[in-house]
């Protein structure tokens, strides 16, 4: 397993239990939503998303970092990173503003030019999440969300670059059991369009990707759980020709620090893959062999 990793995952394993344990049980917000779920399933599912929403008027500052490892032949890492402000306009609408980072790190990966660079910040992004069904009064939940972005690097090549991105997200999700164990379903619709510094044709390409999670509550204050994700990649737009696909699976935990802050840490490795040109077990050209992301949240 990669150092790396490793090291993510023990700091994990002894910092937010140990903030678990010291800290108190979340409050509930006296809104109608907040009475029938004392639990906001947005982020306890680890890389997938859940339906909820902001309590409506509430701001959160959040940071997302997700760290790509392994490619082919060599040594890769990618860390892309998300500062976050979100707005609970409505009980049906949020709407968040990002400053976006990436740092790429590749030394004798096979496809790819040796680099070790960083943009952070490296671009602009934001989110639009509409609900369609809310969790309080039907038996789940239903949010689609769009989120647009601009960036600076490439992020798999780690070269200078414009690059133009849309991620479209259906979230679904139910309490199986009230507020204790949660279920989630996901379907995925990112497109990209982009051209590096110094070329002179500008390049596109696609994912549609669908995902399931559980997540159960083992402490008043800490989620545990897994998902497993597929994911395919196209060339041009709207799932053009096929490039190759990846199948994750990984666990999860998230802890509610305090009432207003909490934290989420997931680990997706790469279990089975194709390529289109190659008869590899594994997709470490679209894809990483592991990805481990970390977020935080403070809400006012």
């Amino acid at each position: 397993m990669d150092k790396s990793l490793q090291a993510a995952l023990l700091c994990a394993a002894f910092i937010l239990p140990g903030q678990a344990m010291a800290s108190s049980p979340p409050t509930a917000k006296h809104d109608d939503h907040a009475a029938a779920n004392s639990v906001n399933t947005e982020n306890v599912f680890g890389t997938l998303t859940g339906s909820d929403l902001l309590p409506v008027g509430a701001v959160e500052v959040s940071s997302d970092t997700m760290v790509r490892l392994g490619k082919l032949g060599g040594q890769y890492r990618g860390i892309d990173q998300r500062l976050s402000v979100a707005y609970g306009a409505t009980s049906w609408f949020s709407a968040s503003l990002a400053a976006l980072g990436s740092a790429v790190s590749v030394k004798r990966v096979e496809g790819l030019e040796d680099t070790n660079r960083a943009a952070m910040p490296g671009g602009v992004g934001g989110e639009l999440r509409l609900r369609l069904i809310d969790r309080a009064h039907a038996p789940v939940g239903v949010t689609v969300s769009v989120a647009p972005g601009w960036k600076t690097i490439d992020a798999r090549s780690g070269m200078p670059a414009t690059v133009v991105s849309v991620e479209s997200m259906l979230s679904i999700d139910t309490a199986l059991v009230p507020d204790t164990l949660f279920g989630a379903i996901n379907l995925v619709h990112g497109l990209e369009h982009g051209k590096e510094r110094d070329a002179t044709a500008w390049s596109d390409g696609s994912t549609l990707g669908a995902g399931v999670a559980l997540s159960y509550r083992v402490l008043p204050n800490v989620f545990v759980g897994g998902e497993v994700r597929y994911l395919r990649a196209y060339e041009g737009t709207l799932a053009g020709r096929y490039a190759g696909d990846g199948i994750f699976a990984g666990p999860s935990v998230q802890v509610q620090i305090t009432h207003n802050a909490w934290a989420s840490l997931s680990w997706s490795m790469q279990v089975r893959g194709h390529e289109a040109s190659g008869a590899s077990r594994l997709n470490l050209t679209d894809f990483e062999r592991n990805q481990v992301r970390l977020k935080v949240g403070f809400e006012f």
